[in-house]
């Protein structure tokens, strides 16, 4: 704003006035407009010019178009309708003399397949009324043989058994006889060296003592020792030996059941108290020899402690001799039968429910004798363990209830198979660490032990 206000001071000093620059700017713009005048007018004479050329030249080019297009299209119509008419009558002279031909051609396909048809179904028919007869023959001859072969299998068997069943008896009554002799005159001869020797050891009684203490544990330990390892090498053994035995009667079992359906049954019925009659043999009469040589043990130290007035204790339950009372008091009151009993019998031949020792109970069943699913359910483990519990089912049942079986010799069913309440699941033994033919019930119901008295029905 100051320079400029220097440049008007400037003006008068140098003779210009105001107007004349005024005057001067104007006529400048004048010429500026003519000349935007001129050229504007000249560029749209220009454009006009060249638009009508272009114009008048499109008209003739669309002109001469439209005259060769319509020219083309007349004559190519021309001879469309010609070769339309031509193709025409062609065809239709064509399909005249095909419909001819098809006709003759269809009457004979049909005739000759009419022809063929009953040929085939003459053939076909007289063929099925042979092979019918032939498989009926066939039938008849198949059903003959396996009754034949059934009724000789099942005398067989029965024969078999009936001798087995009378030998053992009679090796039982024998084993009896010769236990209770020998027990009877090793008392007698004890307790005869007894009176002699209480009198001639008087008064060395407490030397006697501690030496006859160091030697019992000494040999104690020497004999749990080898009775352990020979427990395992005879253990082993029959466990190859069973499972040869079981492996027969399953191949045996399938091949006589498919000769006959009622031949499954009888196996059922049979067979396997066959397999069971040998089922662990060992375990059962080392059971018997370790009992009667702990009693007898038992009673020779307390006599070399406290005078002769010691009574051994009976034997378990599972030896046929009545067995002990129940360990931990009276039986329980009647339970609630919100499950069934797992088997036939309902008294107590070992442990009770006494957790966390024992969390099951030992119901006295015979060896060989049916174990039932005490509820409907899924099988979630049909194992052998070689100590424990020996030949084990678990179920889950649907109404939370969890069951364990174990010692079993037979198990009948497998791992995720689905069992009904009552089904037979396996046949009774004393397998693992058993010493003698019992059932070990366990219970749990939603995750927790429970006392299985509690649960089952009255006695």
């Amino acid at each position: 704003m100051l320079r400029f206000s220097w440049l008007l001071l400037l003006l008068p000093i140098l003779g210009i006035t105001i107007g004349e620059i005024l005057t001067w700017l104007i006529d400048k713009w004048n010429q500026i407009v003519d000349v935007i005048s001129n050229w504007y007018f000249h560029v749209k004479n220009v454009a006009t010019e060249w638009y009508s050329h272009v114009r008048d030249v499109a008209y003739y080019w669309y002109n001469a178009v439209s005259k060769v297009v319509n020219d083309w299209y007349t004559k190519i119509r021309d001879v469309c309708n010609d070769w339309y008419n031509h193709v025409s009558t062609v065809v239709v002279s064509w399909f005249g003399t095909i419909s001819y031909y098809v006709n003759n051609w269809w009457g004979q396909a049909v005739s000759l397949f009419s022809t063929w048809w009953n040929n085939i179904r003459d053939v076909v028919s007289n063929w099925y009324s042979h092979i019918k007869d032939v498989v009926s023959t066939l039938y008849d001859y198949i059903i003959d043989v396996c009754s034949d072969w059934y009724y000789k299998v099942r005398d067989v068997v029965v024969s078999w058994y009936n001798h087995i069943r009378d030998v053992a008896v009679n090796w039982w009554d024998r084993i009896v006889k010769l236990v209770q002799d020998w027990y009877a005159a090793i008392s007698k001869y004890i307790q005869d060296w007894w009176s002699h020797a209480v009198d001639v050891f008087t008064n060395w009684w407490d030397h006697i003592s501690d030496v006859v203490s160091g030697w019992y544990n000494h040999i104690r330990d020497v004999v749990l020792d080898w009775y352990g390892s020979i427990s395992k090498v005879v253990n082993d053994w029959w466990a190859a030996l069973n499972n040869f035995i079981q492996n027969l009667y399953n191949t045996l079992a399938y091949y006589v059941s498919s000769l006959h359906p009622s031949v499954d049954r009888f196996v059922q019925d049979y067979f396997p108290g066959l397999v069971n009659f040998f089922d662990n043999p060992v375990d059962w009469l080392v059971g018997i020899i370790q009992g009667v040589a702990w009693s007898f043990g038992e009673w020779f130290l307390a006599t070399l402690m406290g005078g002769i007035n010691y009574t051994p204790p009976p034997p378990p339950a599972s030896w046929g001799g009545g067995g002990a009372a129940p360990p931990g008091g009276p039986p329980p009151p009647p339970g609630s039968g919100l499950i069934g009993w797992p088997c036939a019998a309902h008294n107590l031949s070992g442990y009770d429910y006494t957790p966390p020792t024992h969390y099951g109970i030992d119901l006295g069943t015979p060896g060989g004798s049916p174990i039932w699913a005490s509820g409907g359910g899924v099988v979630v483990a049909a194992v052998y363990q070689e100590t424990g519990y020996g030949h084990r089912v678990d179920l889950q049942h649907n109404d939370g209830f969890w069951t364990r079986y174990g010692h079993m010799s037979t198990l009948y069913v497998v791992a995720g198979q689905n069992v009904g309440p009552g089904q037979t699941i396996g046949l009774a033994n004393s397998t693992g660490n058993s010493s003698g033919n019992h059932l070990h019930f366990e219970v749990k119901r939603d995750g927790s032990y429970v006392n299985p008295w509690s649960v089952l029905p009255p006695p």
